[in-house]
C-alpha cells in the first residue's frame, strides 16, 4: 500500500533551510508537544496557513492538532501530512470580540500543563500571566462555560490593534475546533458564512508552495512572540523548560520564571 501512494506522499512542496520542532527529537510524549503549552513554530505557520484559506483577520488551530516535526530540507507531501494529518475542513465564522477574549482565556486555562486545546494563533497576539489563577470554567464534559473573576490573559492585540470587545472580527478555524471540539462551545452556534474548498493539510500545502513560493522564509526559524507567557513558577516540570532555543531565562526576586524574547 505504501508503494501505491509513494509517489503522491513524496510529491515536493517546497524546502526549507530550517526544521520546525514540535518535540524533541525521538520523544513519543505527547505533554512534550510545545504547540500544547506555547507558541511553536510550526503552529505559526499552520495557523497562517488557515488564515490564508479563508483571507480572514484571525485565524486559531488547536495545538493538538500539530502532530509531527517538519525537519530541514525539501518539503513533501508526506511530511505535511505526517505534521497535520486530519485533513478538517476549514471554516469562517464571525465572533466579537468579548468572545475572542474568552476563547483565549479558555484556551490557556490548563497552563504551565500542556493541553491539546492551547490555541496556536495567527493575527494574534497576547499575554498570559501565570501568576493569575485561570477564571475559566468548564462543565463535566470539557465544555467552555463562563470566565469568573480576574482573566490571566491580558494586552491583546488584532493585527497590531488593540481588541475591541464589541467589534465583529472575522476568524479562520478548521472544522474540529469550529464545532465545539477541545470544550470550544462558544463557536458552535455561530454561523459559517465561508467555508474553503481546501481541507487544512491541503491548505498548508498549497500556503507553502503557492503562498511562499516553494520556501520556507525565516520569520518562521524562531518564535514570533505572539504569544508571551511570563510568571512561570519555578516548580515548573523540566519538560516545560524544553525547546526554548530562543529564549533565555532570568529568575527574578520573587522565584518566578520571565521569558525574555532575544531581539
Amino acid at each position: 500500500r505504501f508503494n501505491e501512494h509513494s509517489k503522491e506522499l513524496n510529491q515536493l512542496i517546497g524546502h526549507s533551510n530550517f526544521s520546525l520542532i514540535i518535540r524533541p527529537e525521538n520523544s513519543t510524549d505527547s505533554h512534550s508537544v510545545y504547540c500544547r503549552y506555547r507558541e511553536c513554530t510550526l503552529g505559526d505557520l499552520i495557523a497562517d496557513s488557515i488564515r490564508d484559506a479563508t483571507k480572514s483577520e484571525i485565524a486559531i488551530l488547536n495545538g493538538g492538532s500539530v502532530r509531527n516535526n517538519m525537519i530541514k530540507g525539501n518539503v513533501t507531501s508526506g511530511q505535511v501530512i505526517d505534521a497535520l494529518p486530519w485533513y478538517n475542513n476549514i471554516l469562517a465564522k464571525k465572533v466579537t470580540g468579548q468572545t475572542l477574549l474568552d476563547v483565549l482565556e479558555f484556551g490557556v486555562r490548563n497552563l504551565p500543563n500542556s493541553a491539546g486545546g492551547f490555541p496556536q494563533v495567527s493575527g494574534i497576539t497576547f499575554d498570559v500571566n501565570l501568576g493569575v489563577k485561570s477564571p475559566a470554567n468548564a462543565d463535566s464534559d470539557g465544555m467552555f462555560l463562563n470566565v469568573t473573576g480576574e482573566r490571566r490573559v491580558s494586552n491583546v492585540k488584532v493585527n497590531g490593534e488593540d481588541l475591541i470587545l464589541t467589534r465583529l472580527y472575522n476568524i479562520s478555524l478548521d472544522e474540529y475546533i469550529g464545532n465545539g471540539g477541545d470544550g470550544y462551545s462558544m463557536f458552535t452556534n455561530l454561523d459559517v458564512y465561508y467555508e474553503s474548498m481546501y481541507t487544512d493539510t491541503d491548505s498548508l500545502m498549497y500556503y507553502i508552495k503557492d503562498y511562499l513560493k516553494g520556501e520556507i522564509p525565516d520569520e518562521y526559524k524562531e518564535l514570533q512572540g505572539r504569544i508571551n507567557i511570563y510568571n512561570y513558577s519555578t516548580s515548573l516540570p523540566a519538560r516545560y523548560l524544553m525547546g526554548f532555543d530562543n529564549y533565555k531565562f532570568s529568575e527574578n526576586v520573587i522565584s518566578y520564571l520571565t521569558y525574555i524574547r532575544l531581539i
